[in-house]
């Protein structure tokens, strides 16, 4: 039996430089190293002494399981690592669940680090139609189109209201489609600016709050010599660069669909400004030359070596950040001046969807009640990751010493445009035309007529 994810064609998913890399994720903050040995000392705090020991990892679908299992207190949860570094609290969870629960097995199904990869394993598997996984982990912009293929159970009448009013209302809009509830939020993302205080403190300048106030401290830093470039954020043409437009659009007034979700709105006047701020800020030098192809684990690595000063990342890379506590901070991202701070930030995070061809859903249930529970919660915290249970947000004596947690709760967070089940196709025409406006071979108005032409196309 395998405890190695099945890599796709030509990546490694074990690997969290790959090109696929997602969208999307306690202890001591005075390293980065030791936050990580704090992260191992709570796992071995957790597991010790837990009766019978673990259910053994297996690939998804690699067959050593008999899918029709008739044991209905056992539970197959497909879930891949969630974080950039790939400290896995995963085994950790189902230890404390099982402890909590020991009329309960979970068998943990592993699947790529790759949200692409892990998509498609997903949906194979399901359509399969043997209940194989019981219960998933999947992104959070995945409900709409999971529930119009049929690949995932709707949960409304599974929970009562109380189990659903423990989640934000964005993120759990997020997880409905038609009405309908697909998805339970287990971990939330949302984007934050990273920093360098003791740049700015060369240079007499405040965290920005405006978009405008970043680009004027960076061309103070770029005078006086302090950094080689200066910002840098998502802008390979992939899902990364949709989440981050997904920002500025908002944060100019402008979306991608009408609140309907229908109707292309990216053409209007307030989503051309938007990118045409960001194609400005390429022309003045004040991002990476390499923004176009910068995504998630090397922008992480820009910053984390010193050749930014700023940037646009998922609250999980701050445990990729290896520095001391004065070597970055993190705040709010930037707005535009005139328009209400702070800018507003993509929603990101995974869910728990369930297999519609499950037999064992009140296991299933169990599960998802305890996993996004106070307790488990707190302890994913610890994990580098946001919580998706809002009074565990709230709870200020939290132990995380991360400085991203206090900025995730103040978020003001704003959905991408998966309201649809052509949001794969959606997303496609965000990212490839902007990608285009931002390395100069379009013009930004040229640029949204193009998506909004194919995005037009896809909703019809």
């Amino acid at each position: 039996m395998s405890a190695s994810p099945v890599p796709p064609p030509g990546a490694d998913p074990t690997d969290p430089t790959d090109p696929t890399d997602r969208a999307g994720d306690g202890g001591d903050e005075r390293t980065g190293l030791n936050r990580r040995r704090a992260i191992r000392a709570a796992a071995v705090a957790v597991v010790v002494g837990i009766p019978g020991g673990l259910a053994l990892s297996q690939v998804l679908g690699d067959g050593d399981d008999p899918v029709d299992d008739p044991d209905r207190r056992r539970i197959r949860w497909a879930a891949n690592s969630n974080d950039q570094n790939l400290t896995d609290s995963r085994q950790v969870l189902i230890s404390a669940f099982q402890k909590a629960h020991p009329d309960i097995t979970v068998d943990l199904r592993l699947v790529p680090f790759s949200t692409d990869a892990t998509r498609q394993a997903l949906i194979q598997a399901v359509r399969a139609g043997t209940g194989e996984p019981d219960v998933y982990l999947g992104d959070v912009i995945w409900p709409a189109e999971f529930a119009a293929e049929q690949l995932a159970m709707p949960l409304d009448d599974e929970f009562d209201q109380n189990f659903w009013d423990r989640f934000d209302p964005v993120a759990l809009a997020a997880s409905t489609y038609r009405g309908r509830i697909y998805a339970a939020p287990y971990f939330a993302n949302r984007g934050v600016l990273y920093y360098r205080p003791d740049l700015l403190a060369q240079v007499g300048r405040r965290p920005p709050t405006t978009w405008e106030e970043l680009e004027e401290t960076a061309t103070m830093l770029r005078d006086v010599g302090r950094t080689e470039y200066r910002l840098a954020w998502q802008g390979a043409a992939y899902e990364g660069l949709t989440c981050v437009w997904t920002e500025f659009a908002a944060s100019a007034g402008g979306r991608t669909l009408d609140e309907t979700g229908t109707r292309s709105t990216i053409d209007s006047p307030a989503c051309v400004r938007a990118l045409r701020l960001m194609r400005g800020l390429v022309e003045r030098g004040i991002t990476h030359p390499d923004l176009t192809m910068l995504r998630e684990p090397l922008a992480t690595k820009l910053f984390n070596d010193g050749k930014v000063a700023f940037m646009r990342g998922w609250n999980t890379a701050d445990t990729a950040i290896g520095t001391n506590p004065e070597g970055y901070a993190a705040t709010s991202l930037p707005t535009f001046a005139g328009a209400p701070a702070p800018g507003f930030s993509a929603v990101g995070g995974w869910s728990m969807f369930v297999n519609p061809h499950t037999s064992k859903i009140a296991a299933v249930r169990t599960f998802i009640e305890w996993m996004t529970s106070v307790p488990a919660q707190r302890t994913l915290s610890r994990y580098g990751q946001m919580p998706a249970n809002r009074s565990v947000l709230a709870d200020r004596t939290l132990v995380n010493d991360s400085p991203v947690l206090a900025v995730t709760r103040d978020a003001r967070s704003v959905a991408r445009p998966a309201s649809t089940p052509r949001y794969q196709q959606i997303s496609r025409a965000v990212y490839t035309h902007v990608n285009l406006a931002l390395g100069g071979e379009v013009t930004p108005e040229e640029a949204l007529a193009r998506a909004h032409r194919d995005i037009t196309a896809a909703l019809r």
